[in-house]
């Protein structure tokens, strides 16, 4: 079996670096989202339900993380590219 994977999750290093990471992405053609889900335990369909949920890791994701773009036809010159505007 091989793994297939379509993005490279990261974590920005805190709510604002995400957010300037994901513009510069954006503004220079790189497709990215932020986490999808991030911890649940923070999403309403969840807490009215359950309660809130907290963890510190949990967390971090929801408020930090983000995709990158990873899949097979990607050229160095590409992953260079995406590496460098995520750098700043």
């Amino acid at each position: 079996n091989k793994p297939v994977s379509i993005s490279f999750g990261a974590l920005a290093s805190d709510n604002q670096h995400r957010r300037e990471i994901v513009k510069r992405l954006v503004q220079n053609g790189v497709e990215t989202r932020i986490f999808s889900a991030g911890n649940l335990g923070l999403h309403p369909f969840w807490y009215e339900r359950y309660g809130k949920f907290n963890d510190k890791m949990s967390n971090k994701i929801h408020s930090n993380g983000f995709f990158l773009p990873n899949y097979p036809e990607l050229t160095l010159k590409e992953i260079q590219y995406i590496c460098d505007i995520v750098k700043g």
